[in-house]
C-alpha cells in the first residue's frame, strides 16, 4: 500500500483534508496527515520539523494542496519559510513523486499579484495580506526541475473537483470514467486546430509553417508532432503545453527529397487522458509555392475514449 503524504496549511481546508484522507484510504492508498489517525503516534508527540520530515520521507509520493493561506513558520516572530513550503522542498530533494493542485481562484490572484509588478498593495479577490508569499511557493514550483525532475501541478475548483482530478493521477479508473464522459459533454477537454500557414523553400529543404491551436477548454500538456515519410521520421517536434484559447506556429522542416510525406501523428498528455495520440494525412507540395495540405483538421478524444 503507498503512502501518500498530504502537504498543506490545515485551518482553511479542514474539510478537503478530510475528504481526501477519506477518499484516498477507500481506495487503496495510506493517507499521512498529522492531524489524522494514522500518523505516528511518535511523530504526533514530538512537533519538531525533523519528527515531520520523517514521515515525509519515509511516504511513496507528496500531495501538495495550494489554497489561500501561505502558513507560519515555527517561529511566529521569524521570516523563514512555512512548514508547508519546508515540506515541499523536503519533497524535491528527495526526488517524491510529486502532485500538486492549486486552487483556482489562488491561481486567478497569482496573475493580477504578476500584472500589478508583484505588489503587496495588488487588488486581489482571493489570497490576503502576507499569506501572498504563497505566490513565492508557486513560482518556485513551476521552475523546479532539479535533475530534469518534473514537478506535476494542476488546478481544482473544490473538493468534487479535486477527488476527480486526482483519481485520474493514481489510476483509481472507476473513479474518473463517468467523469471523463461528463467532461467531454462540456467540452472540458483539449481540442487541438491544426492549419497550414504557408511556407517556404531554400535548395533542398522545405519549411511548411503550421499553426496549433486550442480551442478546447482543457489544457493540452507535452503537444508533440511527429511527420513521417513511410516508416521513417523526417520531422518532429515537441511544443510543450498549449493552454485552452492559446495557439504557437510551428515550423515542419523536410527536404525536397520526402516531398511523399503522407502521415503524420499528434500526440498530447491531458489531466483526464493520460496520452492521447491521432494521426492526420498531410501532402507537401513543393511547387510553386511551398506549402502543406492537411485532411484532418481537429484533434480531440472521441466519445468512447477513457483514461
Amino acid at each position: 500500500m503507498k503512502k501518500v503524504f498530504v502537504s498543506s496549511t490545515i485551518w482553511d481546508l479542514v474539510d478537503v483534508r478530510a475528504e481526501i484522507h477519506d477518499f484516498l484510504a477507500r481506495n487503496g492508498f495510506e493517507p499521512i496527515m498529522s492531524e489524522m489517525d494514522g500518523f505516528p503516534d511518535d511523530l504526533k508527540q514530538d512537533g519538531s520539523y525533523d519528527k515531520c520530515k520523517k514521515a515525509l520521507l519515509d511516504s511513496d509520493i507528496f500531495l501538495m494542496l495550494i489554497n489561500s493561506r501561505y502558513g507560519g513558520p515555527r517561529d511566529p516572530e521569524s521570516d523563514e519559510p512555512s512548514i508547508t513550503h519546508k515540506e515541499f522542498r523536503w519533497a524535491v530533494d528527495a526526488k517524491k513523486d510529486f502532485i500538486c493542485f492549486i486552487r483556482d481562484k489562488v491561481e486567478d490572484d497569482l496573475k493580477i499579484w504578476k500584472d500589478s509588478g508583484r505588489s503587496d498593495n495588488a487588488n486581489l479577490g482571493f489570497v490576503h495580506g502576507k499569506n501572498n508569499r504563497i505566490f513565492d511557493l508557486i513560482l518556485e514550483m513551476q521552475s523546479a526541475a532539479p535533475g530534469g525532475q518534473a514537478l506535476w501541478w494542476s488546478t481544482f475548483h473544490d473538493s468534487v473537483d479535486l477527488k476527480q482530478k486526482l483519481s485520474t493521477k493514481l489510476g483509481i479508473r472507476d473513479y474518473s470514467t463517468n467523469y471523463l464522459a461528463q467532461a467531454q459533454a462540456l467540452n472540458a477537454l483539449p481540442r487541438l486546430v491544426l492549419e497550414p500557414k504557408g511556407g517556404s523553400r531554400s535548395g533542398p529543404k522545405i519549411e511548411c509553417r503550421l499553426r496549433v491551436a486550442n480551442i478546447g477548454s482543457g489544457a493540452a500538456e507535452d503537444v508533440h508532432i511527429r511527420l513521417f515519410a513511410g516508416s521513417k521520421v523526417v520531422s518532429e517536434s515537441s511544443l510543450g503545453d498549449i493552454l485552452p484559447e492559446a495557439n504557437c506556429e510551428w515550423t515542419a522542416n523536410v527536404s525536397s527529397c520526402f516531398e511523399s510525406v503522407t502521415e503524420g501523428s499528434l500526440t498530447y498528455r491531458n489531466i483526464l487522458l493520460n496520452v492521447f495520440e491521432s494521426t492526420f494525412s498531410l501532402a507537401i507540395i513543393p511547387e510553386p509555392s511551398p506549402h502543406a495540405e492537411i485532411a484532418k483538421k481537429y484533434f480531440g478524444p472521441p466519445r468512447e475514449a477513457t483514461p
